[in-house]
């Protein structure tokens, strides 16, 4: 599948860290007691004070749109995509939990499609007691858009 999901998950939780910085800023420059804090909209207090929201929105929609960005390639290799097996190579968690029972864990695959060896990654959300029965090496159903290389597994 295509990474867009985990660079989004990674740029959220860079932009989640920065956000710190202005929150800090803004207690250095807070005003001193009856003082209006908005007086002057470009004060360092103000700028901090907006800035802070706007990164907290963006990590935010980041961070949660990624499984959105996700579940819509997935749909669209379900849609377009052609039935085949692929072998597992890799199984990794990728830190998002649902409700305290699933996990969504990031499976590497290796299909062949058309005679060549094609290396491709999926996210699927895995009850935390299911997840054993996924492992290295077995083979599962996928469906798989050859255009966009997308794959979405099935089972």
């Amino acid at each position: 599948m295509s990474n867009i999901p985990r660079y989004m998950r990674i740029l959220g939780w860079i932009v989640f860290t920065l956000m710190w910085i202005p929150f800090c800023v803004m207690f250095m420059f807070m005003p001193g007691e009856g003082e209006s804090p908005f007086e002057e909209l470009l004060n360092p207090f103000s700028i901090s004070f907006a800035l802070i929201f706007v990164l907290m929105f963006l990590a935010m929609g980041l961070l949660f749109g990624s499984s959105v960005v996700s579940w819509l390639l997935k749909r669209i290799a379900l849609s377009r995509g052609e039935r085949t097996t692929a072998r597992i190579v890799n199984i990794k968690p990728t830190g998002l939990r649902v409700n305290r029972i699933y996990d969504e864990i990031h499976f590497d695959l290796e299909l062949y499609h058309m005679g060549e060896t094609i290396q491709v990654g999926t996210e699927k959300l895995v009850s935390r007691y299911g997840s054993p029965n996924y492992q290295t090496g077995m083979s599962v159903n996928v469906m798989y858009d050859p255009e966009t290389r997308l794959v979405s597994m099935l089972d």
